[in-house]
Order: C-alpha cells, then structure tokens, then sequence
C-alpha cells in the first residue's frame, strides 16, 4: 500500500493522502511557478526519500500506483490500483517519498530498508531462500521522530480501503471495517478472507510455507489478500493462490480533499513515485511601461487556465482575453499603482513578476459628434434631486456654440424638474445652467475658440452660480427647482425627448460638438475657492471628496486609436455608476476617445531658489507651450520629448506659487505648489543679485547691497549692527520688512521709505513694515529725496550724503544720537527737525540744513557754555539766575522782511529760556556766508525782536567771520555779552534796518478835525512820519510831517491833529503814515477813517466798533430801512429801524456806509 501523509501539526487543512494497497506507490506533482514542467520519477529504494516542492507550487497532481503481488512459481503477480488525484500543496514543502517493493516470491521473517514495529511471528517456519518482506510505499513530510512513532499519523477524514485483507491465523475473517490493522496470515490448512486493509497500524504477516492462499495469501505490511476498492472502479489487488501466498496485493486510495481523482491497474512490479510540476511563467508585458485602461499582452509559459490576475496588486482578471499557454491579453485597471508586483494564479501554480510599469495615462477625453453621440448614466447614479444643493463641472473644448448639453438630468418638458449644463449661443455665447424656463445664464463670449475651458454651475440651496475658468460670471437666488429623480441621466446630450418634450420639438437630445473631460458631480455647493481646486486636479482628488457623488476622468482607451468594444465610462467616486457610451463610432478622432489637454501631476523638487531644475511629471506634456512659476514665465523653456515628463527652470524672482503650464489649446493648467527656499543671510559686505528669496538677513558686520530689484517670500531682517543698502533698486515681496534697533538702511530711492502698504520707495515689500526708531538711516541718493512717509518720527541717526538733497516728509521730531549731513542739503519743509538731549547735528561746507531745527537743553550751571548739540548758537550763563530748561529753534534759509526792501540773513534763532527775567548770558550766534542774504559783511548787525519779529532792536553786538577750513565753510559769529533776556535773534543791514514797528495808529474825530495817535516799540535811522489823508481812501496827499526819532530801543508815542474835516467833502477821511528812514527808504502804515459829523441827527455809536460789538444807528425814522454798503459799494445789509429809531448793525470787519432815507451816508469803521 502507498501513502502521501501531511504532518500532524497541518493537518487542520486536511491530510493529504495517497495510497496503494500493493507494494509500490507512485505521486505525480504538478507545482506552478517554474519555468518549465518538471518530472521526477521514485523507485524503489527500501528507504525514505525526500522532495522539495517547487517555487510557485500551490497544487500537485498525483499518481499512485500500487505494487503487485508477489509470484511463486507458475502463479502470476496480481497487480494493485493506481489512483491518479490532485491535492494542493505549499511552495518549498519538503515532502518524504517511501517507495515498496513487491512481494517476495517466498513470504517469512520481515525485513525491510526501514524497519517495521515487531510483530508475531508466522504460523509456519522461515523462508529457505529469496524471501523479504519489504516495507509499504508512502509519502509523507518528514519530522524529528520515527516513521512509524505511535500516534504519528492521523486517519483522514474520508478513506477508500481495498476490500478482503489478510484473513486472521485461523483462517477466519478479518474483523469487518477494522482498518487500524491488516489481518494476519492464514494457516496450513487454510486461508483467510478477511475484510479491510488497515492503514496506519502493524501489517499482516504472511503464512506458514506450506499454507495455501485460497484465495488471499499471507497480509502485508498494510494489508493484503484480494479484493476490491471501495467507492472505486475495478477490483484490484487479487492475494496469490499458492503455498505461503506470493504477498497481498493493495490498491491506492486518497482522501476527499483531492480533486480529479480516478483509478486505473498498476504495472506489475515494485511502485515508483513520478513527479512532474508544470509551472506558469512570465516573460514579458507588451506595451511596458502601460497606462490605465490600456489593453497590454503578457507572454510566458504554463499560462493556460489563469484563474487570477493581479497586476501590480490590483485584480485584472475580469479583463483577461485570448488566454492561451503562452500568452494572454488583459487591461491595466483603474487605481492601478506605478509599481508593484504581478500575480497570475492557475490550477497548479504561480508566477509573479515586478517587471511591469504603469504610468499615468495620457489625459483623454472623449468627442462628441453632435449628432447623436452621448454617455448614459444609470437611473440610480446618487445625483442630487428635489431643491437639493449640488455641482456640475466639466472640461470643455466645443467646436461650435450652440444650444449644447454637457451633463443633465430631470424631467425634460417640465418646469423647475430638470437640472443641466449646457451651453448657449445667446450673446455671443454663452453659459446656462438650465432648470427649465427658471434658468440662469451668464455670457461667456465664444468659447469655441480652439481652447479648453472649465465650467461649472453651483446650488448651495439658496444661491446659484456659474464659473468659467474658475472666475464668477453670474449668480442669483432661484426658487422652485424640484428634480424628482435621475431620469434622462446624460453627458454630451440634455433636453431628451420624453412625452412633455417630444422629439420633433425640444426633445432633441442637444447633442454636443466637440469634447469633454473630468465631469463631475457633488451634493454640495462648491466655494469659488473649492471650484478653482478642482479646476486642476486632473488626479483625481476631489474638492469636498465625500460630497462627490460621480466622477469621471476619461482616461480610457488609446487616443485617436481602435477602441471598438471599450463603451463603459468607469464612475470614479466610488459609487460606481458606470457610464455606456451611445452611438460612438470609437475610431478616428470624432466620436472617439481622443487627446485631451496637458496637465501637471507632480514637480521634483518642490522647493528651491531661481535657477532651480524642477521635473515635471504630468500628462500630454509634449503640447506645452510654457511653463511658469506663480505666474513668472520658466527662464527658458525647450519642448518636453515626451508626454510624462519634463523640466522647467525656475526663474529669477521666482516666488512660492504653483508652476503651471500653458498650450495652444489650454491658457493655465496649475499643478503643485513651487515653494521658494532661498535664504540668505549676510555677514560680510556681500551684493544681493537681483532674484527672488525666502528671506535676507543682515547680520552685524554684514553689509548687504542690492544689485537689482529683490523680491523676498518670507521676512527681511537688518539686525543690530547690519547694514542693508538698497542700491538704488527696490526690495518687494510678500515678506515682511523689520529693520532692528541699531540696524542700517542705506536708501537710494527718491521716494525714501513708505510706511506700508505704499508702493513707493526703497521698501516696497507687501507685508508689515517694521522701521525701528533707535535704527540708523542712511540717505544716498543721486537726485533729490523725500524721507518717506516710512521714517519714524524717531530715529537714532540720520545721515545725509546726497548732493541732489533730501526733504523731510514729516517732522522728524528726535534724533537720539547724530545728525550727519555730510553732502546735500536736508530741508525740513513744515516740518521740524528736533535734536533729542544728546544728540547733535553735523553740518559742512556741502552738507547742511534749511528749515527748522530745534533742541531743548539745561542751561543751570554758571559758567558752563552750551553749543544745543550743534546748532550754531552758544549760551554761557552767569550769575544766581541761570535760564534752566531752554528751547533754541534755529530757523535757516528764510530771511525776515525789514523795512521796505530790508531783510535779515537767511538764519535767525528764536530762544526760549524757562527763567525770562534777571538773567545775565554771553550769546555767540554763528550762521554761514552763503546765508548772508546779499548784506555786505561790513554791514551786519545783530537783531532782537521781543514780539516775535513785529519789531526789532539793533544790538551792540561784536561780529566776526571764520574762514573757512577742511569741510567746513566761512561763518560769521555775532558775540554779545550780559543778556538779561531772550526772543527772537538774527543780523540784517545796518544800512538798511529791520522795519520801524508801529504798536499802535488810531485816528477818531475830535470836534471837527480828527486825532491821530501812534506809538512805537522801537526805530532805526527813522527820519521822520509824514500824515497823508483821502477823502477816497485811494488818492493820498501829505497833511503834515512828524519828526522821528532816529534809532531808539526804546518806545516812542506820537500824535497829530487834522483840523478841519468838512473841507474834504466827504463823509469819512482816510489816514496813514508814511515812514520814511535817514537814506529816504519809505514804509506805510495801515489806513485808518475817520467819519466826519453829520449835520442831520444821525449817528453811529460806538465808531470804529470791534467786531465782537455791534454799532447803533440813532435817529433814523421808525420803521425806516436802514442800508449798509462795503468799501467798493455792495450792499451787505439791509434792515428796519425799530419804533426809538435805533437800528442795530453787527457786521464783521472792514469800512462801510450806512444810509437811513434821505439823511447823508455815515461811515463805519469795524475793526
């Protein structure tokens, strides 16, 4: 008998096992996974072999073929059965094979290669010669232990045993169903016929020499005797017949794991185990690398039957066609990752290979005729229906604009039960997403312009909007819409005909031309944002992905190629509502799949600077035409040689942004984000190229400079003791700017620094704008500056070296440490320069500053001079009152007027002590030649005003010039010693004085004249007043002549009487003076009037008035109106006298005649 036995420790499986109840046993394997079929043939060898199962192995066919009965004499052998089966088994098993031999001609003691467990011994004596008893055949997987350990082996489940086996030593039946044992040899004077092999238990003995076998001869090992096979065909393994029996002969049995098992006669002689594994292998893929839905051929070996296919982990056996031994063809399905491993299973094996690559697929889309081509969706497709928010989205390159369904559904015909895509040739073109007679439509223009563009409708449930490449083109807020199912459910074909829209009217499918790509559907109302996202991303990934509800990509089949037979439209969004393509012819490029537009999948590296090498991956990249980065075109672009890849360059300037492409047929297709890495940080004196950074650090004791405009992503820091120049070029950028306490920034710009977000000057960054007040500013420009409004009203230094000039924007109201005005002139305009405690202010021969400065210092120790950190102005107080807390505003490059033509220098300074009075001060002033405003350096003389410049008193000051030396220019120092108080200082022309100051002209009549009064504060060289009147107040005459009072610190009054007035006929008379000095130099004071009485009885009280008051008319009739007319004769007034005849007249001020009927006009003077 043959065994095949699998160890106890798998037998949960199922034992797998063969066997034969003669004396030899054969097993045919068939494994998958080699190369080619294998064949291994075991004989007998009387002890146990070894076979390890094949790579790829997962099922063995099997062949066992019982040994026959031995011979003795004329007797023949009587063969066993062979039982052919299929078990499975696991690649690299080791599997033990015992083959036996057939019964010996003469049956006695046992022996055998392996030797068997003791048992009794014969009825009769041992053989004489040539007899054996040789061990039964198995196969089994080896373990640590003896064969033939007690419990080793466990029954099968299901047995087919060989009938009769040996009988019992009385020559009785061996117990019925007993198949733990074979039955033992029958005796001399008669033969067993017992029942049942045994399998795993102690074999029979065979009989005595001089038994008959009648008919069964002695057992064997496994049983014996004839008989025939349960469950089985034929009737094997008849025992001999002579004296001591020729040995039992067995038949095979397997358990009811196997497959395909049958059952033939065994050849005659000992078993032999054949084993031929015939494994599937695999050669080669045909188109490799291949692309989703691509149709590839496989070629191998052993590759009938495939019953799996995965390629690259993916299951692609639902697709396999023309399956034969040494090709078969199949489909790269969907999802279908780069690399991976391809599995193909058979009957008997498998075979795997890493050798396959999928790439992506070139971007299809598919052409619609517009005739009748068109995709169905199935009824059940989970689109929105009733007033349920949602979103259409399509690609689009239609060839001509008409009314042109992309995607709808609903029922046609009825109002507000249909939701649709569709295009319009309303307006020169246009977009409709269509509900049926409550539509919104948005004009578009031509978009059958060549190009591909991207559209989209959007319902939040309460807005409707439609976007043409990602822009918003119209919206409202629609009411009503009530889809009640998927009906009509199509793409490239709305409006179909149903009974509410027959197919001779509307319903006439709207068929588009041209084609269409990535349509999707959402149960949401897409954002702008989350639309534009879409927008590019061919990929795949959806906006909102558990909100979409269809997809589809149309990626299938081979552009422009032989695609009859591929007419499903594979749903991508998981929910599996595969589209049928209706009417396509599927050759040629109409109605076909075809090319669609370029895209970007992928960039490597992702991050980097200008000059960067970035690969592009993507599909049909072959049609770019150019690639950018965030919209800055690649610095060179070369056209990609093929479709997945290509290289960009990044260009200077270069910016975080996605980098996209452009093509004859596509305007923007975005893909991943570049992101800008290029941080520089500087220690050294290092030039900044012009070119695009993450971010610029300045470092002390960097000094960075522009060498052209600079464009930053991230921040720009100038840290303490680093210098940033601008260079004369512009840093911009979304970064931030921050220049740090004790940080530079040297600026060239002519519009200096702006305050953010201004997009002027030197820093034009977009970000926050961080200028610190204890940094230092530099001003290097070749043409005049301004500050900028980003300059602090606080800064540590400031420095000019700019010959053109600088003006301040604002008023720079403290340098802390230093003012330095090495080239160039620095103009406060309105505003002021203030010098904080400590600083101090620099000036040369080509650098100073006109305007205003200024600076507070303590002036509270005697004896200790004070220059106001530079000012040109020194304080040497003495004595017990010192001035304390003292203001200088030094005012440069405006003179103050004199008297006619007289003016001062071009510098004066008004000083501000805290204590006014009881001083007592040395005073040295110092101004520049240029300042000397054309006065003759012999005629300077020092001037003080005590009512801020209304007057001025010449003072016996000493003045003195400095030549000029180095980089400092020639000055002029006034010096003046034991000054009790303090005002407003500067030098005009002796020759030529300040102005004679009146303080005070009135003129009032006085009888029947009128008094003049006048007073002054101070004089010089003044010669004399000369009284001119006017009863016109135009044409003056001299009235008279007061002498003056030369020069004088000292207040003068003066007064003259005008007798007479009646004798200029005129209501009022116009005074004024006309100062005149020693060399004749004229000044005029203002006029004053004088109204002359009337005769009549009306009258003016009070006359002049202030302003604040208001005169009275007196003496006019009751009721009468009262008419008041300015000095160029307009009425400004008109009103009633009350009951008493007063009228009231408040007016502001100026001159004026008042009328009351027919009494002369009074004047009126309002001052």
């Amino acid at each position: 008998m043959a065994h095949l036995f699998l160890p106890t420790a798998l037998s949960q499986q199922g034992a797998r096992w063969l066997a034969a109840g003669l004396t030899a046993l054969a097993l045919l394997l068939a494994p998958a996974g080699a190369a080619l079929a294998q064949t291994t043939t075991f004989n007998y060898t009387g002890g146990t072999q070894t076979y390890t199962v094949p790579a790829g192995a997962t099922a063995i066919q099997v062949v066992v073929a019982g040994a026959s009965s031995g011979t003795y004499g004329a007797v023949n052998a009587v063969v066993g059965a062979q039982v052919t089966a299929t078990i499975l088994v696991t690649p690299g098993e080791l599997l033990s094979v015992v083959v036996g031999a057939s019964r010996g001609a003469r049956p006695g003691a046992t022996t055998a290669a392996v030797t068997a467990p003791a048992a009794p011994a014969a009825a009769a004596g041992a053989p004489t010669s040539g007899g054996q008893t040789a061990r039964e055949p198995t196969t089994s997987r080896p373990r640590a232990m003896p064969w033939w350990w007690p419990g080793r082996w466990r029954q099968p489940v299901r047995q087919r045993c060989a009938r009769r086996g040996g009988g019992l030593p009385s020559g009785a039946n061996g117990a019925t169903n007993n198949c733990t044992k074979g039955g033992y040899g029958g005796t001399q004077s008669g033969a067993g016929s017992g029942s049942y092999n045994g399998t795993i238990g102690t074999g029979g003995y065979g009989g005595s020499y001089n038994g008959v076998g009648s008919p069964g001869g002695g057992g064997g090992y496994y049983g014996g005797g004839s008989g025939y096979l349960a469950y089985c065909s034929g009737s094997f393994g008849f025992g001999g017949s002579t004296y001591a029996g020729g040995g039992g002969g067995g038949s095979s049995w397997t358990t009811a794991t196997a497959t395909g098992v049958s059952y033939v006669a065994a050849p005659i002689g000992n078993g032999s185990v054949t084993i031929r594994a015939t494994v599937p292998s695999l050669a080669t893929f045909a188109p490799n690398p291949g692309s989703i839905g691509q149709a590839v051929t496989l070629t191998g070996s052993n590759l009938a039957g495939v019953t799996s296919l995965l390629v690259n982990g993916v299951d692609a056996t639902a697709s396999i066609t023309n399956n034969t031994a040494t090709s078969l063809t199949f489909r790269v399905p969907a999802a279908t990752p780069a690399t991976g491993t391809t599995t193909l299973t058979t009957a008997t094996g498998v075979a795997t290979s890493t050798a396959f690559t999928v790439v992506p697929q070139s971007n299809n889309a598919l052409a619609f005729n517009g005739t009748n081509n068109y995709v169905s969706l199935p009824y059940l497709t989970p689109v929105p229906l009733g007033n349920s928010a949602y979103t259409l989205e399509a690609w689009i390159k239609p060839t001509s604009m008409g009314v042109y369904g992309i995607i709808g559904w609903g029922n046609y015909g009825i109002t507000n039960q249909a939701t649709a895509l569709r295009l319009d040739p309303a307006n020169g073109g246009s977009v409709r997403n269509y509900w049926w007679a409550n539509d919104l439509m948005v004009t578009t223009g031509n978009l059958a312009d060549g190009k591909w563009h991207h559209v989209a409708a959007t319902f939040d449930g309460t807005t409707r909007t439609i976007y043409v490449d990602g822009v918003l083109k119209g919206s409202d807020t629609p009411s009503g819409h009530n889809v009640p199912n998927a009906a009509n459910l199509r793409i490239g074909s709305t409006s179909v005909a149903t009974a509410n829209n027959p197919p001779t009217g509307l319903g006439t499918g709207e068929y588009f031309p041209g084609s269409l790509d990535e349509v999707r559907i959402y149960n949401v109302g897409l954002t702008q944002a989350q639309v534009q996202a879409d927008m590019f991303s061919a990929s795949g990934a959806a906006a909102v992905p558990a909100s979409q509800v269809y997809y589809a990509n149309f990626d299938q089949g081979i552009a422009g190629g032989n695609n009859v037979g591929l007419t499903s439209l594979p749903d991508l969004s998981g929910n599996n509502s595969t589209g049928t393509l209706t009417n396509f012819a599927l050759t040629g490029t109409t109605s076909n799949w075809v090319r669609s537009f370029p895209t970007i999948t992928g960039i490597s590296p992702n991050t980097g600077k200008s000059g960067t090498s970035v690969t592009v991956t993507g599909t049909n990249l072959t049609d770019a035409t150019g690639f950018a980065f965030n919209g800055l075109a690649s610095a060179s672009f070369t056209t990609p040689t093929n479709d997945l890849t290509a290289t960009a360059t990044a260009p200077v300037g270069v910016l975080t942004g996605p980098l996209s492409l452009s093509a004859a047929t596509l305007t923007r297709y975005n893909g991943p984000v570049f992101t800008l890495v290029n941080d520089l940080v500087v220690t050294t004196t290092t030039p900044i190229a012009a070119d695009s950074y993450s971010s610029i650090t300045v470092n002390s004791p960097g000094v960075g400079t522009l060498a052209g405009n600079v464009t930053v992503s991230g921040s720009t820091t100038v840290g303490s003791g680093g210098t940033l120049n601008d260079g004369c070029f512009v840093l911009g950028g979304p970064s931030s700017f921050t220049l740090a306490a004790g940080g530079t920034l040297g600026i060239c710009s002519g519009q200096g620094i702006s305050a953010a977000p201004a997009a002027t000057g030197s820093i034009q960054n977009t970000g926050a704008r961080s200028f610190s007040t204890d940094a230092l500013y530099t001003y290097t420009g070749t043409a005049a500056q301004v500050t900028g409004s980003g300059l602090p009203a606080t800064v540590r230094t400031l420095t000019l070296r700019n010959a053109a000039g600088l003006t301040l924007t604002g008023a720079l109201t403290t340098a802390t440490s230093a003012v330095s005005l090495t080239t160039g002139v620095l103009s406060t305009g309105a505003g002021a320069l203030t010098l904080g405690p400590a600083a101090t202010l620099s000036e040369t021969a080509t650098g100073y500053l006109t305007g205003t400065a200024q600076t507070t210092r303590n002036l509270s120790t005697a004896g200790a001079p004070e220059t106001f950190g530079g000012l040109g102005l020194r304080l040497t107080p003495s004595g017990a009152t010192l001035p304390g807390s003292t203001l200088v505003v030094r005012t440069t490059g405006v003179a103050r007027a004199g008297v006619g033509s007289s003016q001062s220098v071009l510098r004066n300074y008004d000083i501000r002590p805290t204590q006014t009075t009881g001083l007592s001060v040395d005073l040295t002033l110092t101004f520049r030649d240029d300042e000397r405003n054309g006065i003759a350096a012999a005629n300077l003389r020092l001037f003080k005003s005590d009512d801020a410049g209304a007057t001025w008193q010449g003072q016996p000051a000493t003045i003195s010039p400095t030549a000029a030396s180095g980089s400092q220019p020639t000055t002029y120092s006034a010096s003046l010693v034991r000054v009790s108080n303090f005002s407003l200082w500067t030098l005009g022309n002796s020759a030529n004085p300040l102005p004679v100051q009146l303080v005070a002209f009135t003129a009032q009549a006085e009888g029947r004249g009128a008094r003049l009064r006048w007073r002054t504060a101070s004089e010089l060289n003044n010669a004399y007043f000369t009284v001119e009147a006017s009863a016109d107040g135009v044409n003056f005459s001299a009235v008279g002549q007061v002498p003056g009072h030369g020069t004088t610190a000292l207040p003068q009054q003066y007064t003259y009487f005008d007798a007479e007035l009646s004798r200029y006929g005129a209501l009022a008379v116009y005074y004024r003076l006309r100062q005149v000095d020693d060399n004749g130099q004229r000044t005029y004071s203002p006029v004053q009037v004088v109204t002359v009485p009337a005769a009549g009885l009306l009258s003016l009280t009070p006359n002049p008035v202030p302003t604040d008051a208001a005169a009275r008319l007196v003496g006019a009739a009751p009721g009468a109106e009262v008419q008041v007319f300015d000095a160029v004769g307009r009425r400004v007034l008109l009103t009633l006298a009350d009951a008493a005849g007063v009228a009231r007249l408040a007016l502001p001020a100026g001159l004026y005649l008042v009328r009351a009927g027919t009494a002369p006009a009074l004047r009126l003077v309002v001052e």
